[in-house]
């Protein structure tokens, strides 16, 4: 989660500008001084949510499944807290992963738009697409991590 969260919020910010240039909040010189800052080690960052997020998904998180002899009764409350914590976790995991699969595809456009291997025309009608899903997807990654942030393991 953590991982994610350094990945989108360039990607909040990258967003942000535009939204806020179309509003004529900021000037375009504006956008594109925050567009250059969050470039900055962007594909890194991509790669450290990819590395962290494979990891994790390698280790199989489950909750440990107490083993209770028949006839005893156990409370339960602390199993289900763990699996509902996981299952909202896991849901806030797949929409950073939604997310930050098109903040990559537009970092990989953003190199090479500067390698002069993608036209400046496409690239824009890229972004355009980008930004749009990117509104729509960090809005979903936010809302997935608000419900994560009021989950808790502790139990019932």
């Amino acid at each position: 989660m953590q991982a994610a969260a350094v990945s989108l919020a360039q990607w909040q910010l990258h967003v942000d500008a535009m939204n806020q240039l179309v509003a004529d909040e900021i000037t375009f010189a504006q956008a594109t001084a925050f567009w250059e800052q969050t470039r900055v080690q962007a594909a890194d960052n991509v790669t450290a949510f990819t590395e962290a997020d494979s990891g994790y998904v390698a280790s199989d998180p489950s909750c440990p499944t107490p083993v209770v002899p028949d006839g005893i009764v156990v409370d339960t409350g602390a199993l289900t807290a763990c699996e509902d914590g996981i299952e909202v976790r896991d849901q806030a995991l797949d929409a950073a992963r939604v997310s930050i699969r098109t903040w990559h595809h537009h970092v990989i456009d953003m190199d090479l738009l500067r390698a002069g291997k993608l036209s400046p025309e496409l690239a824009l009608e890229l972004w355009r697409r980008y930004w749009r899903q990117g509104v729509e997807e960090l809005a979903a990654y936010r809302e997935q991590l608000g419900l994560a942030e009021q989950e808790s393991c502790a139990g019932a």
